[in-house]
């Protein structure tokens, strides 16, 4: 019998969806749950995580994987029960998580959306056309018709979850970009600094700081788009800045830029742009709450310099507790 191949929950790339704890810990350890997972990759997908599991050819292992569903609090679709809040994903979450992607060489999506996952958020996922969105149809997923770009793309993911969801903040993530475990405990009890327009969770070389904490960074624009958390009315404001609604890239492309309009980069330079005319500043952890893995880049960068990942993640959140307080 085949064995369990992935050391933690999130992305099982054997079952091809997203792993809940629970599920993976029956699914590595109980021959009988093994067999169930199994059992519904081979038929069709069998996906409990707002999705059915009604579709398992094993009637016996469908009640099993059914009852394990609506004890852990999650929705699983099936017929004749009452629909139930996802307790581990947090519907109600103080923090809404929007993936913007593009079709890559080098697909990181799927760990992206699993470190994601290891921190409880359940994040929206923003696809340009032709993104590789292998196992992650059990997530909200918003699929452009159309080239956005990145700009646009970043924008349209933005307006979308300030119309469509009510948490009170709102973090961005781009699609090679992974989030460190325990980062989403940690970030429930930040206090959100003074005068503070967005906060980074990526925090590059030029960036990183001797002395642990969130500092405050002084910049004409910024550098980095990785992973951006913003309060919703302050991003609110930001789309209504002069900067957002005019932006058309980098000034030493905008000759070329306004015929293609999905050419239109530079989300961290526009962003940093409009932090300073709303009067905010960017502020970015120190050692970083994440990292860059995308060896290629979907928008024609020259990939990973030294200066495009982050020399210091955070390994001991205990470093944090002289220089954060709780909220």
């Amino acid at each position: 019998m085949p064995e369990c191949i992935c050391e933690n929950a999130g992305y099982c790339a054997m079952h091809r969806k997203i792993m809940h704890p629970v599920e993976h810990d029956l699914c590595r350890n109980n021959p009988g749950y093994f067999d169930v997972f199994q059992k519904g990759v081979k038929d069709r997908p069998a996906r409990g995580l707002g999705d059915t599991v009604a579709k398992i050819t094993d009637q016996t292992g469908l009640k099993k994987l059914a009852d394990l569903m609506h004890k852990m609090g999650i929705n699983c679709g099936c017929s004749g029960r009452q629909k139930k809040w996802n307790r581990w994903f947090r519907y109600k979450q103080t923090v809404e998580v929007g993936i913007t992607t593009a079709p890559r060489e080098q697909v990181t999506l799927q760990s992206t959306v699993a470190s994601l996952v290891e921190n409880r958020w359940e994040p929206h996922i923003f696809a340009e056309p032709g993104s590789n969105l292998e196992g992650l149809s059990n997530l909200p997923i918003h699929q452009n018709a159309e080239r956005l770009g990145a700009w646009r793309n970043w924008v349209h993911c933005c307006k979308t979850l300030l119309d469509t969801t009510r948490s009170k903040y709102i973090l961005t993530v781009q699609d090679d970009t992974t989030i460190v475990p325990g980062a989403g405990e940690f970030l429930e009890s930040f206090q959100w600094p003074d005068g503070c327009g967005m906060v980074s969770l990526y925090t590059p070389t030029q960036y990183t700081k001797k002395t642990p904490g969130c500092h405050r960074i002084r910049t004409n624009s910024l550098w980095g788009a990785c992973a951006m958390l913003f309060r919703r009315d302050d991003l609110e404001r930001l789309m209504d800045t002069k900067v957002a609604t005019n932006w058309k890239g980098a000034p030493f492309k905008t000759r070329k830029r306004p015929r293609e309009p999905w050419e239109v980069a530079n989300v961290d330079t526009a962003v940093g742009k409009a932090l300073r005319e709303m009067g905010l500043a960017p502020f970015f952890f120190s050692p970083s709450l994440s990292q860059h893995i995308g060896a290629t880049s979907s928008i024609g960068h020259k990939g990973m310099g030294p200066k495009r990942v982050a020399s210091k993640v955070v390994a001991d959140w205990s470093v944090f507790e002289t220089t954060l307080g709780p909220s």
